[in-house]
């Protein structure tokens, strides 16, 4: 595959120049999203009209995009054409309109996405987070492609709220995380809070059918004074933070802890209480309402962001307790919290 790219770079019939592709190459994105990217270029995605086109058709083959129902779908129609993917495309955070590019090769399109000077709309303090949100294989190309798939294969209904739902929820994850990337080279480690308060750290591993909160609590001295996990019905890494956090407050309010400050490696969460009332994160509202509500019943309660190295044992405890999970097991955890060191080598403590 390796030597088939390189080889394709310098041919007369690629879609692009060699400056392109070197563009491509030197993206600042994961090395799947550019070979995702390579694969739009050279429109070698198994549409029904690829298909045809390489196949033939029998008569009774029908070659209509499946979410529109209005051409023969291929690359340049899901990506540009479709009326569900313009929709996609009107949804995103941009709101950008794909009519501009709807006559003209789809490697126009592609060229823009690798050089995003070309969106007059679009800050170019954006211009990262525009190169991975819109060909990045999980985000706008998977978001299409998979609700074809299930449209075709699964007969699934085609609801456009979940699907614009989906792709602002997946910005709105890959933002934090580019956030925290970008601060990664600050230090961080896990810092005692005063004498007479206590620490409460958070976190969340998810999983393909559901996801798993921890939270452990310490004292001034460092010391493990309460641990907990859960089993979440979710999948989504905001929902199953916001949720760690919730159950690390009653287990706070278990210990008998009045003073607290509750910490996280999960901006949105953070911010999502922070800012409750006055900015609603719909799909946790009531969850965060909980977290408030029971927030006012300490003394002090305060909640701030930190980085994954002040949250090392919330971290592992959420994934020791995933993997129990998974293999049909049930986590003791206060059982066996006054010893967890046992979480760093991510064993079981039994």
């Amino acid at each position: 595959m390796y030597r088939e790219m390189i080889r394709n770079r310098s041919d007369p019939f690629a879609p692009v120049s060699v400056v392109w592709w070197r563009k491509l190459w030197k993206m600042r994105i994961h090395e799947r999203l550019k070979l995702c990217l390579w694969k739009l270029m050279w429109d070698v995605i198994p549409t029904k009209g690829k298909v045809v086109e390489r196949l033939g058709s029998r008569e009774d083959e029908d070659v209509m995009c499946v979410l529109c129902g209005e051409v023969v779908e291929t690359i340049h129609h899901l990506m540009l054409g479709c009326t569900v993917g313009r929709i996609l495309w009107s949804q995103s955070p941009w709101a950008l309109d794909t009519g501009a590019f709807l006559h003209r090769p789809l490697s126009c399109w592609l060229t823009s996405i690798i050089d995003p000077s070309t969106f007059p709309e679009l800050p170019e303090d954006d211009y990262h987070q525009f190169q991975v949100i819109h060909h990045k294989a999980e985000r706008m190309w998977d978001v299409t492609w998979w609700t074809r798939n299930q449209v075709i294969h699964h007969k699934a209904h085609l609801d456009l709220m979940v699907i614009v739902s989906q792709v602002h929820r997946l910005w709105r994850e890959h933002l934090a995380a580019w956030q925290q990337k970008r601060q990664a080279s600050i230090p961080s480690c896990w810092i005692p809070p005063k004498s007479g308060q206590f620490k409460v750290n958070f976190d969340v591993a998810v999983r393909d059918e559901f996801a798993v909160g921890a939270a452990v609590i310490k004292d001034s001295n460092g010391m493990i004074v309460g641990a907990c996990v859960e089993k979440l019905d979710t999948e989504f890494p905001e929902d199953g933070e916001i949720c760690a956090a919730y159950i690390g407050l009653l287990e706070a309010q278990r210990c008998g802890c009045r003073s607290i400050i509750v910490e996280g490696d999960s901006h949105l969460a953070i911010d999502a209480i922070r800012k409750y009332p006055e900015q609603l994160n719909w799909q946790s509202v009531g969850r965060i309402g909980d977290i408030v509500h029971l927030a006012s019943a300490f003394d002090l309660c305060s909640f701030s962001f930190v980085f994954r190295g002040a949250n090392e044992e919330a971290h592992h405890l959420a994934r020791w307790a995933a993997s129990r999970f998974l293999s049909g097991g049930h986590p003791d955890v206060h059982e066996h919290f006054p010893a967890l060191y046992w979480v760093y080598a991510g064993t079981d403590p039994a």
